[in-house]
């Protein structure tokens, strides 16, 4: 009789783990299926977060820098005379200066007026390096001036080096 109820609850036991899943035989087998099923799960998240952030980006990046080779090159603003000087307006458009190439002639002072409703941030710091003009613009004082006395073309840029553009002097 002891025996009949021994093999009783071996009939039991083992009926009850086939239910709950807790078949010892097949623990290893559950356990790594389930672990690939986590892991391609994971990757599939990654996948679909990384294609919603590159979207993301996408959407939001500013208009007009799609590749340097689809642009074409901006022509060149001429600097217009005014007693005694040449005037030019410096504003900020598609991520960068504009214009970013500007014509002046040599030796006759530059006045150049900064747009401080485009112009943000690093870029209302403005270096000339050839002509020895770093200046930081405000409000009260959104004027630039100096000398070009040397012929050829000069870089300038914000103070972080981000916005640059060019001066040509003639």
């Amino acid at each position: 009789m002891e025996e009949q109820n021994n093999m009783q609850d071996n009939i039991q036991d083992s009926t009850a783990n086939k239910f709950c899943g807790c078949d010892s035989k097949n623990d290893s087998t559950k356990s790594s299926a389930s672990n690939k099923k986590i892991s391609f799960d994971t990757i599939k998240y990654y996948v679909v977060l990384g294609i919603i952030v590159l979207s993301i980006f996408y959407l939001f990046r500013s208009p007009g820098t799609a590749s340097a080779s689809t642009s074409l090159p901006e022509a060149a603003v001429v600097a217009q005379p005014t007693a005694g000087e040449q005037a030019v307006q410096l504003s900020f458009q598609n991520g960068n200066y504009y214009p970013q190439v500007i014509r002046v002639k040599q030796n006759i002072p530059v006045k150049m007026v900064v747009d401080l409703n485009t112009v943000k941030g690093c870029m209302r710091t403005v270096i000339i390096p050839k002509f020895g003009v770093r200046k930081s613009v405000t409000s009260t004082d959104n004027i630039i001036t100096f000398t070009p006395t040397e012929k050829g073309e000069f870089g300038f840029s914000c103070g972080m080096g981000m916005g640059t553009g060019k001066i040509i002097v003639e």
